[in-house]
């Protein structure tokens, strides 16, 4: 199967009770080549796939640095920038979309 101990798969917690796996695959995880996470939350399997700990919001909303929700935060922020920036830029309509500049025309 080539499988080296770092490969598995994040699964519900609600769900374990009835994964059914091949028994190669079963096997595997028995000897540790392969890793079965049961996860209750989002926060939970993203801490898993990278190894980052989610961090959770303090009481004045902030959350930790170094965790992965105050690196989503501040990525988020960097594109709320750009929008408002570029929202200064262009006109657009009710729908959001673009509106045409009308052309000047030389007297």
């Amino acid at each position: 199967m080539g499988l080296d101990g770092q490969q598995g798969v994040v699964v519900p917690c609600a769900n374990v009770e009835h994964l059914m796996l091949r028994e190669d695959v079963a096997e595997a995880a028995r000897k540790g080549q392969f890793h079965i996470y049961a996860v209750e939350t989002a926060d939970e399997a993203m801490e898993v796939l990278t190894d980052l700990p989610a961090g959770r919001p303090d009481e004045s909303g902030e959350t930790p640095e170094g965790t992965l929700n105050h690196l989503v935060e501040q990525q988020l922020l960097g594109f709320a920038v750009v929008t408002r920036r570029f929202a200064d830029l262009v006109e657009v309509d009710e729908y959001g979309r673009r509106k045409r500049r009308r052309s000047r025309r030389k007297s």
